[in-house]
């Protein structure tokens, strides 16, 4: 009688065990969006061309596609 309320127990905390980790890799899948593909750059200018044939500054068409933002600074 005793094993059986134990692995009751064990498996109840299994299961939460499980479903905390779900809920942490949806929360992290929703917070993922992902650059794929070539990116046309401009060699002189380094201006990328967007899916409408305009260029555009690299941070801009990154921060268009993405959920990035830019901390500018000078390196040293």
């Amino acid at each position: 009688m005793i094993c059986i309320i134990f692995g009751f127990f064990v498996i109840k905390i299994k299961k939460s065990e499980k479903e905390k980790i779900i809920q942490n890799l949806q929360k992290a899948n929703q917070e993922i969006k992902i650059l794929r593909g070539i990116l046309p750059i401009c060699l002189l200018c380094k201006k990328v061309r967007n899916d409408n044939g305009y260029w555009q500054q690299v941070e801009e068409y990154i921060r268009d596609h993405s959920e990035a933002v830019f901390s500018h600074g000078y390196c040293p």
